[in-house]
């Protein structure tokens, strides 16, 4: 995956932003009108603030994303993975890359996840 920060979000890009952080992801791909744009929270309480503002917030853990694979053409997963059960972050790692579609640009911000671990196509 390319890493950037912050994302180019174009029109027909599917954007899966896991933690979903402030929010300031989802309203801008709103305006930019991508063809997708979906938060991943885990906690209910963190879920229902976004949904009352009418945005597009699913719940989920990073290990376990109910997404077709390579569904994603931008994966933001912001200090995500310095939070998860440490005995989950191979596994989130590897949703991530299960996600993401061939050439996917991608941000982890603080999380170190990319390396020789994933799938040669993600890396860049």
């Amino acid at each position: 995956m390319n890493e950037l920060w912050p994302p180019s979000l174009q029109p027909d890009d599917d954007l899966v932003d896991i933690g979903r952080g402030d929010g300031t992801l989802l309203p801008m791909s709103a305006r930019i009108g991508c063809r997708s744009a979906t938060g991943w929270l885990a906690p209910d309480k963190e879920v229902a603030l976004p949904r009352r503002h009418g945005l597009e917030t699913k719940q989920a853990s990073a290990h376990a994303l109910p997404l077709p694979d390579a569904s994603a053409s931008v994966v933001v997963c912001n200090n995500v993975l310095l939070i998860v059960p440490r005995d989950t972050i191979q596994v989130s790692q590897q949703e991530i890359f299960r996600i993401a579609k061939p050439g996917a640009r991608s941000h982890f911000g603080g999380d170190s996840i990319c390396g020789s671990s994933g799938p040669t196509h993600l890396i860049s």
